[in-house]
């Protein structure tokens, strides 16, 4: 691209190569400013829960039937069919709160509600 440039230009390769070096680290830098701000925000976001939140949440994520009970509160959002597809789009959605984060692509024909189905799960 550099050489392209240069020639395009009419200006040395060297120079072009330096000036595309010194435009890249000012973007990353600029770049990594965007992002620190935003984790600030999301640190101080974070909820306690009371004694009580604490408990009730704790009753929930023990129940043995945690899975069907969690599907069954995402088919009460507004998605209906499509149990297993939800149920992992939810699991890996959730899985974004942790360090290893997960990642999902839908796939299918056009109109077929994947977009729906993301944003109702999300």
């Amino acid at each position: 691209m550099a050489r392209l440039v240069a020639e395009r230009l009419e200006v040395s390769l060297s120079k072009v190569s330096k000036d595309l070096s010194d435009i890249t680290s000012k973007l990353e830098r600029y770049r990594l400013q965007q992002f620190e701000p935003k984790e600030k925000q999301q640190t101080k976001q974070a909820k306690l829960l009371t004694e009580t939140e604490c408990t009730v949440a704790s009753a929930f994520l023990k129940n043995k039937n945690l899975l069907a009970i969690t599907n069954e509160m995402i088919e009460k959002n507004g998605i209906v069919c499509e149990e297993l597809n939800r149920l992992i789009m939810y699991l890996i959605y959730a899985r974004r709160k942790t360090a290893k984060t997960l990642h999902i692509i839908s796939m299918g024909r056009s109109g077929k509600g994947k977009i729906h189905l993301q944003v109702k799960v999300r």
